[in-house]
């Protein structure tokens, strides 16, 4: 079962990583002889100013992207989390980014950014070099990174959120916590001998009814007792046992006068030794405090429960409503290059030069579509290029993958989980570096310019996707199979009547983000198979772009072609991406 997945990860990862740490110590050009230069090659490096640079840059982008990205990836799920109407469309919408190109959303920021024909520019009325000035570049590059990777990070987020369970959230809502803050409600602490109550911790694991805001009988002095604990609250004259009584709506609000059908309350646990002087007035406290006459307007008195209550409603629509607010202004900002894309599409060239880069097409075209699939263009075979490497890799690799994580979460062989590490240590290495080993060994092959070259060196499964289905495939208990054992199931049996079902949504999940990955590739395509009849989507785009003409209509018109199929296919499967995110990305 490990053998595809062992080739792939010895033969195209490790041998390049090994092949490019024996080059750095030498001197070669690709067509004379390797020759040993030692740490020459180091020195030179450190010591370019370019290099330096790159280094310094590389930390400001990354300080400028994560903060944010995390800090608005948590705010959009907390308001996802919050069930609001047409929260699964906004769900998609912000995920969007993540499922289409990166090197089409690139094709498109550049003309958002673009001086002369930019939606950006036109928008603002003046003209603004984004792209080239050195104190607007860094920024805009940083805004369009956090922009494409917000909605995937919120997705972990959203799922972490929607796996703490309800009872948690409900009881930080009847200590008095707001609408926001359920979400981030931390475990109650053990009680401690000395603990009755702490200000700022209202769950308390023995006491669970007690609360804070509650007062003795008016007419009883009451007295309080010193702790050895600093910031504790002080109980005075005993502890109020909350009463059953009716309720209405969610069972939060008591109905007045119907306490007299209901036995006197008790406790809900035995008290510890410690807590039991607090309790000996407890039957006083059961007693109703005297009430004062309500202030009465007009000929209706208020109830201050209904005061409370209705402010809480109000509270809570307004914390509504500025929750919509907000993710509506997201979505509008990330749908925004979206729409663009499509309404330029929609134009002709000469309406393109002569209008508003954000003027609806009037009239409505497809020229750009037909001109793309006509004679002079020919999309159709890059798409069914792209197609077929698509198919081809999914297959072998999702095989490849599931046979790997069986092997390692179930199966007991010597070195299992040494081997297993050194999958995972694969994910470290940087796609780029193993670029030129590569292309040296496709070369070699005789490779260039074939169907082959695509698609071989990516055939076997990678080691993020044999780490996701192992983790998912640990989590099937063990009896099950130990059953199926009994039944006289074998590993492939075990592997197709039980794990597989059980994982769906791993399954699918893992599905898409292999088509999305191998439908995006760039810098393979272009390397491995220049020629125009071996382009695949990615590089068919670039290349309707010269060096003297941005043809911007028919690249959009690209662009729209080639992130239609992702967006559909996330549109089927995302609700099972979701569940599989749930599952996985929190454990």
């Amino acid at each position: 079962m490990l053998t595809p997945s062992l080739i792939g990860v010895v033969v195209f990862l490790l041998a390049p990583v090994a092949a490019v740490a024996v080059l750095s110590f030498m001197r070669w050009n690709l067509i004379s002889p390797p020759a040993w230069v030692g740490l020459d090659n180091f020195a030179a490096v450190f010591a370019n100013d370019r290099f330096v640079n790159s280094i310094w840059v590389s930390l400001t982008f990354a300080l400028l992207t994560i903060p944010f990205t995390v800090t608005l990836g948590l705010l959009l799920a907390v308001g996802l989390n919050r069930r609001l109407p047409g929260s699964s469309l906004l769900r998609i919408v912000y995920v969007l980014p993540w499922v289409c190109a990166p090197l089409t959303l690139g094709i498109v920021w550049k003309w958002v950014f673009d001086p002369t024909n930019g939606a950006l520019n036109a928008m603002l009325g003046r003209r603004v070099e984004w792209l080239t000035d050195l104190t607007l570049a860094m920024p805009s590059v940083a805004f369009v990174q956090v922009w494409s990777t917000v909605g995937y990070v919120s997705l972990f987020y959203l799922a972490g959120l929607q796996q703490i369970p309800v009872a948690v959230t409900e009881a930080a809502k009847l200590d008095g916590a707001g609408q926001g803050s359920p979400a981030l409600v931390d475990h109650a602490s053990a009680p401690q001998p000395d603990d009755v109550l702490r200000h700022g911790d209202q769950r308390h694991r023995q006491l669970p009814g007690v609360r804070p805001h509650l007062r003795p009988h008016p007419r009883r002095a009451g007295r309080s007792w010193p702790h050895r604990r600093h910031r504790l609250a002080h109980l005075r004259g005993g502890v109020r046992v909350a009463a059953l009584r009716p309720s209405r709506g969610h069972g939060t609000h008591p109905l007045r006068g119907a306490r007299r059908h209901h036995h006197p309350p008790a406790a809900v646990l035995p008290l510890p030794a410690h807590l039991r002087p607090l309790m000996s007035a407890a039957d006083d406290m059961s007693a109703p405090a005297p009430r004062t006459a309500p202030a009465v307007t007009g000929s209706a008195t208020e109830h201050p429960t209904s005061r409370r209550a209705g402010s809480a409603r109000g509270a809570r629509r307004l914390a509504d409503g500025l929750t919509y607010l907000f993710l509506l202004a997201g979505a509008l900002i990330v749908l925004g290059p979206f729409l663009l894309a499509v309404m330029t599409s929609l134009k002709s060239a000469s309406q393109f030069r002569t209008s508003s880069p954000l003027s609806l097409p009037d009239p409505v075209t497809f020229e750009n579509f037909t001109a793309l699939f006509g004679d002079r263009y020919d999309f159709v075979v890059p798409l069914a290029v792209t197609a077929q490497v698509v198919l081809v890799l999914v297959v072998t690799q999702m095989i490849s993958s599931v046979l790997a994580a069986y092997a390692f979460a179930v199966l007991d062989f010597p070195g299992r989980d040494a081997l297993f590490w050194v999958y995972v240590s694969c994910l470290m290495i940087p796609a780029v570096v193993t670029i030129i080993p590569l292309y040296s060994m496709v070369a070699a092959l005789g490779w260039r310019n074939t169907f082959e070259g695509l698609v071989v060196p990516f055939l076997f499964a990678g080691p993020y996707a044999i780490f996701l289905l192992r983790e998912n495939f640990k989590m099937v208990p063990q009896e099950i199979l130990d059953a199926a054992t009994l039944d006289g199931a074998g590993p492939v049996r075990a592997l197709t009547r039980i794990m597989l079902p059980m994982n769906v949504p791993i399954l699918t999940t893992l599905l898409l983000v292999t088509v999305v990955s191998q439908w995006n590739n760039f810098l393979w395509p272009l390397i491995a198979a220049p020629n125009p009849e071996w382009h695949v989507m990615t590089v068919a785009t670039v290349s309707l772009q010269t060096q003297y003409e941005g043809n911007w209509t028919l690249v959009m018109a690209a662009s729209v072609v080639a992130l239609a199929p992702l967006i559909a296919l996330f549109l089927v499967f995302q609700r099972r991406i979701t569940a599989a995110i749930g599952v996985t990305g929190v454990r």
